[in-house]
């Protein structure tokens, strides 16, 4: 699981990710992903209570996500059990979920992007390594 994605739509990728490519984020691989006309959710990991909590079997955990978050906002992320990371645009917003076992990889991030790994976020433009 590798990402990078962008708070604003203004600066370019790093050219050497031949990776799917979204509007505002490049990844290798993901669990699942859902587009709607109004949200875009991409999901790593798994939802160990996608059954109990949420009584669907036929949504991807990413589709769960969306519709949850268009449902309630970001409140109803406080149910979900699992191992994942996930990460939801909408038109106003961007908002980054990690599992609360801390079980997924973390999120790096600076001003301009966020990315799975701190390699990923040096390979940015104007990425500064000197401590402030």
């Amino acid at each position: 699981m590798m990402f990078i994605g962008k708070f604003k739509n203004d600066k370019p990728f790093p050219d050497k990710l031949a990776w799917n490519r979204g509007d505002q984020i490049t990844y290798d691989q993901v669990s699942s992903v859902c587009v709607n006309d109004r949200t875009k959710v991409y999901f790593w990991g798994v939802l160990y209570n996608r059954k109990s909590e949420m009584n669907v079997e036929n949504l991807s955990d990413a589709a769960i996500i969306a519709e949850m978050y268009e449902r309630s906002g970001d409140s109803g992320f406080s149910y979900l059990d699992g191992s994942f990371t996930f990460i939801v645009f909408d038109s106003e917003q961007i908002i980054i979920v990690r599992d609360h076992h801390g079980t997924n990889k973390p999120v790096y991030y600076n001003n301009f992007f966020f990315a799975s790994s701190l390699a990923l976020l040096q390979k940015t433009d104007g990425f500064i390594t000197e401590p402030d």
